[in-house]
C-alpha cells in the first residue's frame, strides 16, 4: 500500500513538472522562432553601368531605292540652273544674307522675273526640316546630313544649318553639275566648294570628302590677264601667277600652273 502511494506521489510531481514546463516553451517560441521559419529577405542591389559614348564617325553610304522616272534624290530634286514656272505648294521662304530664298526639300530658287531659278545656299543657311533622302552621318556628338551635295549640321530639333563639306565624309552620289579634273595625276570632282575623290565601299564606288587641291581653277580669267608663250605652250599671266586653257567635262576653263 505504502508502495503504491509513492507511485501515485511519483507520478503527480512529474504531471506537475511538465504542467510547469510546456508555458515556458511557448513562451520562448514565441520570442525565438524556430530558425527554419525565419526567412531573411535582402533588397536587390540595383547596379547601373554607365558605358562611354563611342564617338561613331559614319563612313558608309546609304543605299537608295530609285524608281523608275525619279533621281536619286527624289522626283522633286532639281539640279543648279534649272527653271521653274510657277512656286509649288510645298515652297517655303528662307532668308538669308539679307536674301529672300525660296526652299522646297533641299532645293533653293531665287525668284528672277516670272520664274524660280535653282542655287546653291550659301553656308549658313538654316531650314526647319530636310528631304527623306538625306544621309545622316554621326561625329563625335555632331549630327550631319547630306543631300545632292549640300552638307547640314543640326544645331538644334528642327534646325538644320548648311555648313562645309566635313573632310573624311563618304558618301554614295554626287549631283548633277559636278565637275572633275586632274591634278599630278589624281583625280579629284568638285561640287560647289567641295572636293572629292573617289574610294570603293564593298565592291561600288563612293566619294570621299578630301582638302582642297593645291591648285586653282576658275572659269574667267581675272582681269589684267596677259597672253604670253612660253616652251611653246600659251598661258595667261596675272602678276606673278600663271594660267592655263584647259577642258573640264566639255567646258573652258583656267587651271593654275607653276613655271
Amino acid at each position: 500500500m505504502e508502495t503504491n502511494r509513492q507511485n501515485l506521489l511519483t507520478i503527480l510531481v512529474v504531471f506537475a513538472l511538465i504542467i510547469s514546463v510546456l508555458p515556458l516553451q511557448a513562451q520562448r517560441k514565441k520570442h525565438y522562432p524556430d530558425k527554419k521559419k525565419v526567412v531573411m529577405v535582402q533588397p536587390k542591389r540595383k547596379v547601373v553601368v554607365y558605358k562611354p559614348v563611342r564617338k561613331v564617325v559614319v563612313s558608309r553610304p546609304t543605299k537608295k531605292v530609285v524608281y523608275a522616272g525619279s533621281s536619286i534624290w527624289g522626283s522633286y530634286w532639281r539640279p543648279v540652273g534649272s527653271r521653274v514656272a510657277v512656286a509649288g505648294a510645298t515652297f517655303s521662304v528662307v532668308w538669308t544674307g539679307g536674301r529672300k530664298y525660296y526652299y522646297d526639300r533641299g532645293t533653293y530658287y531665287l525668284a528672277e522675273g516670272n520664274a524660280y531659278t535653282v542655287v546653291a545656299p550659301p553656308q549658313g543657311t538654316i531650314v526647319r526640316s530636310l528631304p527623306e533622302y538625306a544621309e545622316l552621318f554621326t561625329i563625335g556628338r555632331d549630327d550631319y546630313y547630306y543631300y545632292a551635295g549640300i552638307f547640314y549640321l543640326q544645331r538644334a530639333k528642327g534646325k538644320f544649318e548648311v555648313v562645309q563639306a566635313p573632310e573624311g565624309v563618304v558618301v554614295s552620289e554626287l549631283p548633277d553639275g559636278t565637275k572633275s579634273f586632274n591634278d599630278h595625276g589624281e583625280t579629284y570632282y568638285q561640287y560647289q566648294n567641295a572636293y572629292y575623290q573617289t574610294t570603293v565601299i564593298d565592291g561600288e564606288v563612293a566619294y570621299v570628302v578630301v582638302q582642297e587641291p593645291s591648285i586653282r581653277i576658275v572659269r574667267r580669267l581675272p582681269e589684267g590677264a596677259v597672253v604670253t608663250r612660253l616652251y611653246g605652250e600659251q598661258y595667261y599671266k596675272v602678276n606673278k601667277a600663271y594660267y592655263k586653257a584647259v577642258v573640264m567635262d566639255g567646258e573652258v576653263v583656267y587651271q593654275e600652273v607653276k613655271i
